[in-house]
């Protein structure tokens, strides 16, 4: 069987799947205004705004998509001439979404009309609040609605609306720019790429659709607020997206305690060179700092007994930071994890952060717990929580026993034979075409078989497989050391081939997530 065989059957399709999934896109291909009742009323009423000179308040989050998606409004309206104010919540001050505290504020500066972006389809209160001060509301969101929706003078959101797949708040924004300026702007078709793959969205469908047209619009635009978090200012692809761009902005709404997080919508919006490079450099200088405290973070995680069924860690860290621990911990030992953080509002509570490898439920575990909880939500393999100080043994304890009882559910990880000899340009150029890879769509595993261990070689004091292939192909694992492989003649290695560049050189390298014997 041929390579594109195996990738096709890897894949789950078939010939013709293949052809309609790389067929050329124009910007037909989006998702249509029709697709979204609300949205002639919505800008309708937004025009009715400019008309009048109303004072329009975009009200986003703190997160890459929430950031991406006021960004892409702002920038819509600067491009009607119209200022718009705006607002990035702040993770420790504010907390997620639209509060009536910020709405009481918003309404003593004579704002008419509040637009939500990733967020309000909850905020029952706030929106309550802003219709008492004659306030309109319109929500773009996208997350889990849990309540009747509230108030609202129009509401774009895709399960409101009946779509087939999640799209991020991104995308629920930059549908309404196409509304307002009668176009798609490249740009903001850019910025909703970008949120798709940050966000994790499925690249199924109309997302697959969206993420392929932005690509082209990300490496044609040469859009220098992108470009500068970016190590080479080369192609932007997938894995840049979520290694370099992703955690830059993620790193503010990680770190920043004040409402400085605001200057990411004015980079994003910015015309002006030289203020997109001093921005720049202070976002880089922050995710630079994050990288720092969580290397130091790492270091201090707990050893786990071999067998353990799951990890409940209660930690110092800052809350922006527990997640990523979180993730940690799951990387390392494959189990569900919960990482918490005094909660500095409220010290009688803790915030947690809780991950779990595919094939175990974390919302059923949360259901189970419920009475040693006072919230929390997420999807089965991600979610946050709060809880008192009082009950952490009884959540730690409930938590362990819950999946110690209840395991993950047996996924054999698929993937394709592949022979040393086939780590080749035109093996990648071939993989690329099944391209966009992404949630739901990941890009192919492959198993290279019988590597004598005595031919590799490793760097970092043996820590780090490093194996050259030839001039420009290596083999490289950073999970794997000499001292495990050791005692085996053979072994199999398990990784993904991707291109990198390293010192101002093109690479293929065959990156191994791990290895097993026979």
């Amino acid at each position: 069987m041929s390579l594109f065989d195996k990738l096709l059957t890897y894949y789950q399709i078939d010939l013709s799947t293949y052809r309609h999934m790389r067929r050329p896109l124009t910007y037909g291909d989006l998702p249509l205004s029709s697709n979204f009742p609300d949205l002639e009323k919505i800008t309708k009423r937004i025009k009715l705004a400019l008309s009048k000179r109303e004072k329009i308040m975009v009200y986003g989050d703190y997160d890459a998509d929430g950031v991406l998606a006021t960004s892409i409004l702002v920038d819509a309206f600067k491009k009607l001439n119209f200022e718009v104010g705006y607002y990035i919540p702040n993770r420790y001050q504010d907390g997620y979404g639209i509060h009536a505290d910020k709405v009481e504020e918003i309404a003593a500066k004579g704002y008419s009309l509040i637009i939500t972006v990733d967020n309000g389809v909850n905020a029952h209160e706030a929106i309550n609040k802003a219709y008492d001060h004659g306030i309109e509301v319109i929500i773009t969101d996208h997350h889990e609605i849990l309540t009747d929706i509230p108030r609202n003078g129009g509401i774009l959101h895709p399960f409101i609306q009946a779509q087939p797949y999640p799209m991020c708040g991104a995308v629920m924004a930059f549908i309404l720019s196409r509304a307002l300026l009668d176009h798609v702007e490249p740009y903001h078709l850019a910025l909703a790429t970008i949120a798709t793959i940050s966000d994790m969205m499925p690249l199924l469908e109309v997302n697959r659709d969206l993420v392929r047209l932005g690509f082209d619009a990300l490496n044609q635009g040469k859009y220098l607020p992108i470009a500068r978090l970016t190590s080479n200012g080369g192609i932007i692809d997938e894995q840049i997206i979520s290694m370099e761009i992703t955690p830059s902005i993620n790193a503010i709404g990680r770190l920043v305690e004040n409402s400085q997080i605001n200057r990411l919508v004015k980079y994003f919006t910015s015309s002006d060179e030289a203020e997109t490079k001093t921005l720049a450099s202070w976002i880089k200088e922050m995710n630079k700092k994050r990288r720092a405290l969580m290397n130091s973070a790492f270091l201090e995680l707990p050893v786990v007994e071999e067998n353990a069924k799951a990890i409940v860690y209660l930690s110092n860290e800052l809350e922006g930071l527990i997640g990523l621990l979180a993730n940690k911990l799951v990387n390392e030992y494959d189990v569900p994890s919960v990482v918490f953080t005094p909660d500095e509002s409220n010290p009688a509570h803790l915030i947690g952060s809780a991950r779990t490898p595919l094939g175990y439920d974390l919302i059923a575990a949360f259901s189970s717990l419920e009475p040693h909880m006072l919230r929390g939500g997420g999807h089965s393999n991600a979610g946050g929580l709060t809880i008192e100080v009082a009950k952490f043994e009884a959540f730690k304890q409930g938590f362990i026993n819950y999946f110690s009882s209840n395991g993950s559910a047996s996924i054999a990880p698929k993937v394709i034979d592949l022979e040393i000899s086939e780590i080749s340009w035109d093996t990648l150029e071939l993989i690329n075409t099944f391209a966009p890879f992404g949630q739901n769509y990941k890009a192919p595993v492959f198993m290279i078989k019988n590597i004598k261990v005595s031919s590799l070689s490793f760097i970092k004091d043996d820590r780090f497989l490093a194996t050259p292939l030839g001039l420009d192909r290596k083999l490289l694992s950073f999970n794997i050391s000499r001292e495990e492989v050791a005692n085996y003649n053979h072994i199999h290695l398990i990784g993904t081939l991707k291109q990198q560049t390293y010192r101002y050189k093109r690479e293929l390298v065959f990156f191994a997530s791990g290895f097993i014997h026979e």
